[in-house]
């Protein structure tokens, strides 16, 4: 009895363990944001540290125009060096109602002096904008006119990325395949209006679980058949940020270990989509303070 017990273990470990490890095995990357822009002046070999460990390519870091550009110099040469991808974050819901001069307008004029006067090994390698439209007051009310102006805003961005040779990403809640518009640009779905023209996507796929009608796999799949219809490189984005009033919609409780279960059932479906690019990770500091991981 106790043999049988130990083999029936034994197989279960190794199926487990072999579910676990597929998107490990497979070299998966992974990105991730930075928000607090200080930590690459106080931590920044920490920071390194981590996501080299994690296998992380590609870093959001948040702009601030106060930090001195050596700062940035330094740590985006590090990152460099571990080959991994610095990207200029930035954005609010604000940047589509701005008054000039727009904040957009600020934060590509910062990019290009930066970029300009900064050595190619420690220059920003893209831009992300996580400007989330539905947030600004005036969309629940009118909001074509705000869906109108996210477009305007969506090309413009484009258009200043091309000016810089910078590639542009966008991050978009699982839910824009349901939103219709009619504005100036048209009528149709704004899923699909985005995919046509913005061609780098995290897709905001905030749940806990992997499976089941309100889990990742399902809620992404009419967006994931989009992005592969319009071939765009697409990372699912997951949290890890702590929200009490909607657990649900983050890892904070359960873990970074039941955190890679899952994203392992999530990459076992979708990982024959050719546009599947990987995993992003909402947002580094909550994902290195993980309160259930032993010796982190």
């Amino acid at each position: 009895m106790l043999i049988a017990i130990l083999i029936v273990s034994s197989i279960t470990a190794k199926t487990t363990n072999s579910k676990t490890n597929s998107f490990i095995e497979d070299n998966v990357s992974f990105s991730t944001w930075l928000w607090d822009t200080s930590e690459i002046v106080n931590n920044s070999d920490a920071i390194i540290s981590f996501l080299v460990k994690n296998n992380v390519k590609v870093l959001h870091l948040q702009i601030d125009y106060s930090m001195n550009h050596a700062n940035y110099r330094t740590f985006i040469r590090k990152a460099t060096n571990n080959n991994i991808i610095v990207e200029a974050l930035d954005g609010s819901p604000e940047w589509i109602l701005a008054d000039e001069p727009t904040s957009q307008n600020i934060f590509f004029d910062w990019l290009t002096s930066y970029q300009k006067a900064t050595p190619s090994n420690e220059q920003f390698k893209g831009v992300h904008l996580d400007v989330e439209p539905y947030y600004n007051d005036q969309y629940n009310t009118n909001p074509n006119l705000i869906i109108s102006k996210y477009q305007n805003f969506l090309l413009a961005s484009k258009n200043s990325c091309k000016e810089l040779n910078l590639n542009l990403g966008i991050d978009i809640p699982f839910w824009f395949n349901t939103v219709q518009y009619t504005t100036i640009y048209g009528s149709g779905n704004l899923a699909e209006w985005i995919f046509e023209n913005i061609k780098t996507v995290s897709i905001m796929a905030y749940r806990d679980i992997a499976t089941e009608d309100n889990g990742i796999n399902k809620i992404i799949e009419t967006e994931m058949s989009l992005c592969n219809k319009y071939n765009v490189n697409v990372t699912i984005s997951v949290e890890t940020v702590n929200i009490p009033d909607t657990p649900f919609v983050t890892f904070f409780e359960e873990g970074e270990a039941h955190m890679n279960n899952e994203l392992n059932t999530v990459y076992l479906n979708y990982r024959t989509n050719s546009s599947f690019k990987g995993f992003a990770i909402h947002s580094l500091d909550s994902w290195e303070y993980d309160p259930l991981a032993v010796n982190r």
